[in-house]
C-alpha cells in the first residue's frame, strides 16, 4: 500500500512538472469597435506564463479601410522598450517592441497599443484581425515571435486573434416636417464678410517729372477707419499686406506737397499695383 501511494506521488509530480515544462505565453489582440471615419484602439497582450521575455514582434493583418497612425507601449512595458511599426501593402502591419537590459513577464497583460483610423468608406460589419500565418523571410520568424529573456531564441507560444466591429458613421437626420405645420419662412440671406486677409496694395509715388519720392506718408482707411500706415522708401515705394476684400482709401502726405489720395476696389486675394503723383505746394 506504501508503494502504491509513492508511485502516486510520483505519477503526480511527473504530471506536475511536464505541465509546468511545456506551459507557454499567448499573444492576444483584443476587440475592439469603431465607426466609419473614426478612431478605435487595439492591445496586443501577453499571458500564460510566469517567464521572463526580452522582446516581441507581430504580423497582423488588418480590416480592409481599417489603417494604423501609430502604435504606443502598454502598461507592461517599461519606457526602457523601443517600439516601432511597419505597414505593407496588404493592409498588414508589423510591430515589434524590444529591449537591451530590460524584460518582461509573461503573464504581464497589454504590451503594445494599436491605434487605428478607419476609412468613411468602410464597410460595416464584424471582422477577424488575424496574426499572420505565413512567413515572408526564410531568415526570421515575420509571423509573430518572443524572444527569450536575453533575446538569443525565440520561445514557443500560442495566438489568439480578436475582432473589430465597424459601426455606420453618425449622422443626424433632418426632422421631418410636421404634415398639418406651414413651412417656415426662409431667411433673408445675409453676406457674410470675407475674413481671408491675403490681398494687398504695393503702390509707388512720384512727382510731376516722374522722379520718386521718398519718405512720404502713406495712410490706408477703410470707411472713416485708419487701417494702416507707413512710408515710402528711397525708391518711393510702398506696399499694404494682409488685406480683405473692400474699398480704401490711400492718401498720401509730405511736407511741402499737396495731399494726394487714391480710392482702390480690391478682391479677395487681389495684388494691385497703384501709383500716385504728388504736386509741390505754393
Amino acid at each position: 500500500m506504501e508503494r502504491i501511494g509513492k508511485v502516486v506521488f510520483f505519477v503526480i509530480l511527473f504530471v506536475a512538472v511536464a505541465m509546468k515544462g511545456y506551459a507557454k505565453p499567448t499573444l492576444s489582440l483584443s476587440s475592439a469597435t469603431g465607426k466609419a471615419g473614426g478612431n478605435t484602439s487595439l492591445e496586443l497582450s501577453i499571458s500564460g506564463d510566469s517567464g521572463t521575455f526580452a522582446g516581441v514582434n507581430a504580423r497582423i493583418i488588418l480590416p480592409e479601410g481599417v489603417s494604423v497612425t501609430n502604435v504606443s507601449r502598454g502598461s507592461g512595458l517599461s519606457s526602457d522598450f523601443t517600439t516601432n511599426y511597419a505597414v505593407s501593402e496588404d493592409n498588414e502591419v508589423t510591430v515589434i517592441a524590444y529591449s537591451a537590459s530590460k524584460t518582461f513577464s509573461g503573464n504581464i497583460g497589454t504590451l503594445l497599443t494599436l491605434n487605428l483610423q478607419i476609412s468613411k468608406t468602410a464597410t460595416k460589419g464584424n471582422y477577424e484581425v488575424k496574426f499572420a500565418t505565413s512567413n515572408t523571410d526564410s531568415l526570421i520568424n515575420s509571423r509573430h515571435a518572443i524572444s527569450n529573456k536575453d533575446g538569443s531564441t525565440s520561445v514557443s507560444h500560442s495566438t489568439s486573434d480578436g475582432t473589430l466591429t465597424i459601426e455606420s458613421s453618425s449622422a443626424t437626420p433632418s426632422p421631418s416636417p410636421s404634415p398639418s405645420a406651414s413651412p417656415a419662412p426662409s431667411p433673408t440671406p445675409v453676406s457674410s464678410p470675407t475674413s481671408v486677409a491675403t490681398a494687398q496694395i504695393k503702390g509707388k509715388i512720384t512727382n510731376r517729372e516722374g522722379n520718386t519720392i521718398s519718405k512720404v506718408k502713406v495712410t490706408l482707411e477703410e470707411g472713416k477707419k485708419v487701417k494702416k500706415r507707413t512710408r515710402t522708401d528711397k525708391d518711393g515705394l510702398f506696399v499694404f499686406k494682409d488685406l480683405v476684400a473692400g474699398t480704401y482709401k490711400v492718401t498720401a502726405r509730405k511736407k511741402g506737397y499737396k495731399k494726394t489720395k487714391q480710392y482702390i476696389q480690391l478682391k479677395e486675394g487681389e495684388k494691385k499695383k497703384v501709383s500716385l503723383e504728388m504736386r509741390k505746394s505754393g
